[in-house]
């Protein structure tokens, strides 16, 4: 992977990007990994799902615009063809979500662990569409109809509905017989009409009544012990739905002493109906029958008679009633068929295949005892993880279950999820999902092709302790062949870090936003801003941002006292001096303190005012960008508090005070103060002057060794503090 091209358009709130990003240095050599600052409102976030989208084989959009701006996204390779999605990865900041639930369990690996999530959603996706057919064919609805049928379906077959839903396949295909299924369960398979059926004197009567109903069937010219009245209706109703006798055929009934000829269904229907009246109307039958029904004592019962009497065949059933309740399931089923070889297919499918990724996972046992030790060993967290039932996931098949054990160094005790993630702080809560991050990575480390990793400020919000190890992390990424890696962060101390331990500066960059388009440029500030703006100390944003960090140079070598550290000081706030300072007395005080004669300070127009250069720059300014430039940020901070004293000190009245605070120090509070006491009903003014108070100090009293927070505020926020200011009136 030599680099990577981007051109992309609209996408979350990218307006224009096109850049190349070269995975190797001017003379050639290979580098394995890109820096890229960008500031909060830049791009960092957009970039990052873009390539996340790619990575899912997923489109970009812009979220707000939509189609009114098409999107653009062609991310391609060194040798010019697109990027495959399975060569990326993008590492997102922390996911509060993360956890190790049942089904997201680190079964093996993050690709596992997925494929055992769809397969298991893919079943009980089947398993509602089946149960909702069963409960409707069966009749039993309401709340709790779904317990319902898995414990009645578990009384007939043994065992857990949907397991027992594939086992039984065989049964189910091995007839396809829907006799009764006009039955609704509940109107057999209820207390009362059970606790009769297990009657021995109603069992009994049964018997009789199935021992006369034989007898009589016998007499009858057509129907046959083992060819009763359901197996005539059936073969009468499927010859006539085939069209049999339309299509100009016939059958022969057989009564004992001759064949008749059967030319039409309705003709079919009437002699079957002729037998199963005389069977009726026997005096025998219907004796046998009455004395069931005097069995049938309360309203179910009674309920149950009344459907005995309209399915009379169901009689001979209720001898063995275990078996007609199997019987009877299996016929709910061929009706819903379908949707049941749906069911079987995807649960014969899922069982296989679980127990693959199960065989996987014991594969790659070592590997996730590998990626563990990384993680206990860098990040050392006060808990360990161990598989909770090993046995179970190398023999049975089980998921893999994990359990913490807390050790305070004293007492190791095993503790439930909830509760550690309530004891432990909030960077070790974010290590558990970091684990998450190398156990990926490991896995992507064996295969064959190489990633890209987007690493989306990983560190953000971390204690430096874990910062810098997730940077020693990262930095033995980019010595492995498989991972090249843009690392994105809007916090310039990681920033600064990053490159200058393993990136270096040729491969790092900054972002720039306007209102059309984002682009890169070399990294600035890495060894120390003070160095990179002498280096530029002629251009006029460069002579105002100077001015801090000369007067602290004046500062620390015990020089206050002195005509140099004065005017300096005057540029900073409001003194009598403060606008008669010219471009040529900064040129004298910068050589004198830098202690350089050489060319290198030569400023132009000597005898401008340092104040009219200031108000010039900050103009240039005010266009609307999203950069990381600190000597701007400088510039606009000394610019604010200039403004902001030179209003206070204009309506201002006590002349006394006045007086005083030429000769004092920490003037910019103490105007602030005396304005509050005397104007302490301006709210409008007020909350601007705090503004002033809290943005401008940091950015004005800075030094090289903390200037990196100031990189990463928002230069907007400065901007529209200075016109602001600009507006600051007295009423």
């Amino acid at each position: 992977m030599k680099e990577i091209m981007l051109n992309l358009e609209n996408c979350y709130g990218i307006r224009k990007l096109c850049e190349s990003m070269k995975f190797y240095d001017k003379e050639g050599h290979e580098k394995k990994s890109i820096a890229i600052y960008a500031p909060n409102g830049s791009m960092k976030s957009s970039f990052a799902k873009t390539f996340d989208d790619l990575s899912n084989n997923e489109t970009s959009t812009d979220l707000v615009y939509g189609e009114e701006r098409p999107t653009l996204r062609e991310i391609k390779s060194g040798d010019d063809e697109y990027l495959v999605p399975e060569c990326v990865f993008v590492i997102k900041p922390y996911i509060e979500s993360y956890s190790f639930e049942k089904e997201s369990t680190l079964l093996a690996n993050e690709r596992l662990k997925q494929d055992y999530e769809e397969i298991i959603k893919s079943i009980d996706d089947a398993q509602v569409k089946l149960l909702k057919e069963l409960k409707k064919i069966s009749g039993i609805k309401g709340a709790g109809s779904d317990k319902k049928v898995k414990d009645e379906f578990n009384l007939a077959f043994e065992g857990e509905l949907f397991e027992a839903l594939y086992r039984i396949k065989d049964e189910v295909e091995a007839d396809d017989s829907i006799e009764f299924v006009a039955i609704k369960y509940n109107e057999i398979f209820n207390a009362d009409v059970m606790k009769l059926i297990r009657n021995k004197d109603f069992i009994q009567n049964i018997l009789n009544y199935i021992e006369s109903y034989t007898d009589v069937v016998s007499k009858t010219k057509y129907l046959r012990s083992d060819f009763n009245h359901y197996n005539a209706k059936e073969v009468q109703k499927n010859l006539g739905k085939n069209g049999f006798f339309n299509a100009k055929h016939n059958v022969q009934l057989f009564d004992g002493d001759e064949y008749r000829e059967i030319k039409s269904d309705k003709e079919l229907e009437n002699l079957i109906q002729e037998d199963l009246n005389f069977v009726l109307a026997d005096p025998k039958v219907s004796e046998a029958f009455n004395n069931i029904d005097k069995q049938l004592s309360n309203v179910k019962q009674r309920s149950f008679r009344d459907f005995l009497k309209q399915n009379p065949n169901l009689i001979t059933k209720l001898i063995d009633i275990e078996e007609f309740r199997k019987e009877l399931w299996l016929n709910y089923i061929r009706i819903c068929i379908v949707e049941y070889h749906d069911y079987v297919a995807k649960y014969g499918y899922g069982k296989a295949r679980l127990s693959q990724i199960v065989k996987d996972a014991k594969d790659e046992e070592t590997q996730w005892l590998n990626a563990l030790k990384k993680f206990e060993d860098r990040f050392h967290p006060p808990f360990k993880l161990e598989v909770k039932n090993q046995d179970n996931v190398m023999l049975k098949g089980s998921p893999l279950e994990i359990r913490f054990i807390y050790d305070d160094g004293k007492d190791p005790k095993e503790i439930d999820q909830n509760k550690l993630l309530k004891v432990l702080s909030q960077g070790e809560r974010r290590s558990l999902y970091l684990l998450n991050i190398i156990f990926e990575l490991e896995e992507r480390r064996k295969q064959e092709n190489e990633t890209l990793l987007i690493i989306d400020d990983i560190a953000d919000s971390f204690d430096y302790k874990n910062k810098y190890t997730i940077i020693e992390y990262l930095s033995d990424l980019n010595k492995d062949d498989k991972f090249y890696q843009i690392i994105l962060t809007h916090n310039f101390d990681f920033f600064r870090t990053v490159v200058s331990r393993f990136v270096g500066r040729e491969q790092s960059f900054m972002v720039k936003k306007n209102e059309n388009n984002i682009s890169f440029y070399p990294s600035v500030y890495i060894e120390n801003p003070f160095k990179y703006f002498k280096s530029k100390i002629n251009e006029d944003t460069m002579i105002i941002a100077m001015i801090p960090f000369v007067r602290n140079l004046i500062e620390f070598s015990n020089s206050v006292e002195t005509n140099s550290f004065k005017s300096l000081t005057s540029l900073l706030h409001q003194k009598e001096l403060t606008k008669t300072i010219t471009i040529g007395e900064l040129e004298t005080i910068y050589k004198g303190v830098l202690k350089t004669n050489k060319p290198e300070i030569c400023f132009i127009d000597k005898e401008r005012k340092v104040i009219d250069v200031i108000t010039s720059v900050v103009e240039s300014i005010l266009k609307p960008s999203v950069t990381c430039n600190l000597e701007r940020k400088i510039v606009l901070a000394i610019a604010i508090r200039l403004k902001t004293e030179e209003f206070l000190k204009t309506v201002i009245s006590d002349t006394e005070f006045l007086v005083k605070l030429e000769e004092g120090t920490n003037q910019t509070n103490m105007l602030i103060r005396q304005y509050k006491k005397e104007f302490a009903m301006n709210v409008n003014n007020l909350e601007i002057i705090d503004r002033v108070s809290l943005m401008t100090p940091e950015n004005i009293h800075l030094n090289t060794f903390m200037y990196e927070p100031i990189l990463d505020l928002s230069e907007d926020n400065l901007i529209r503090l200075y016109k602001d200011c600009s507006k600051l009136k007295h009423d």
